[in-house]
C-alpha cells in the first residue's frame, strides 16, 4: 500500500513514465518495482552490488549499483539526458540534492524515510537551481493518508489486494522467530536483507 500510494497518488505513475527506486531490494522497494512495472513504467532500481540480480528479478528494467556507479550519471545516461519523472527515496539525509538533479521537467521526488538521517542541505539553493524544471518534492507517511482520507485509503487497499490476488505482486518475506529479534536487527543494520523481514510469534 505504501508503494502504491507513493507511485499513483503522489507520483502520478502511468504507462510511459519513468521511476527511480532507491533501496530497491527492501520491502517497500520490492513492491514499488513490481507495481511500477505492472503500470507500464520504465523502472530504474538503485541497490547494492549483491542485490542487483534480485532487483532485476523483481521487474527493474535497469539496475544501478550505487556502490560502484554514480547514480546521477547513470540515470541521465539511461534516460538519454532527460531524467526520470519520479523518484522514491527512503534515504534522505543529503540525498535530496541528487534527487533534484535526476528529475525530468515536472518530475516529483517522494521522500519516505531517513536511512541516512533527517533531510539536510541547502534546499533553497537546490530548489532554485531547478526552478525552471517545475519539479516538486513530496513527503509520504502512509498513516497520514489512512487518517485523513480513510475512504480513498480503503479503495486503494482493495485495488492493491486485487492486484495481489492475480499474482502480479509477489511479496518477498523472510520470517524469523521473535527469539531471534537481535539477529533480525543485525541483518537489517548490515543491509543483508531483501524484501520484508518479519518476526513471527508462535
Amino acid at each position: 500500500m505504501t508503494a502504491y500510494h507513493m507511485l499513483v497518488n503522489l507520483g502520478g505513475a502511468m504507462a510511459g513514465k519513468s521511476v527511480l527506486v532507491h533501496a530497491a531490494a527492501g520491502g517497500v522497494g520490492t513492491m514499488a518495482l513490481q507495481i511500477a512495472k505492472h503500470l507500464g513504467m520504465t523502472v530504474i532500481a538503485s541497490t547494492s552490488t549483491d542485490k542487483v540480480g534480485y532487483a532485476k528479478d523483481q521487474g527493474a528494467d535497469h539496475v544501478i549499483d550505487y556502490r560502484t556507479e554514480n547514480v546521477t550519471e547513470r540515470v541521465m545516461e539511461i534516460t538519454g539526458g532527460c531524467g526520470v519523472d519520479l523518484t522514491l527515496n527512503p534515504i534522505s539525509g543529503e540525498s535530496l540534492k541528487s534527487e533534484l538533479d535526476v528529475l525530468a521537467p515536472l518530475g516529483t521526488a517522494v521522500l519516505f524515510g531517513f536511512l541516512a538521517g533527517p533531510p539536510a542541505g541547502s534546499f533553497a539553493k537546490d530548489l532554485a537551481k531547478h526552478f525552471q524544471k517545475s519539479v516538486s518534492v513530496r513527503v509520504s507517511d502512509i498513516y497520514t493518508y489512512f487518517v485523513n482520507r480513510p475512504d480513498q485509503f480503503s479503495a486503494d487497499m482493495a485495488t492493491v489486494f486485487d492486484v495481489l490476488e492475480t499474482g502480479i505482486l509477489r511479496p518477498q518475506v523472510t520470517a524469523l522467530p521473535i527469539a531471534q529479534a537481535a539477529e533480525a536487527h543485525r541483518r537489517l543494520e548490515a543491509g543483508e536483507t531483501t524484501g520484508k523481514l518479519v518476526l513471527s510469534i508462535d
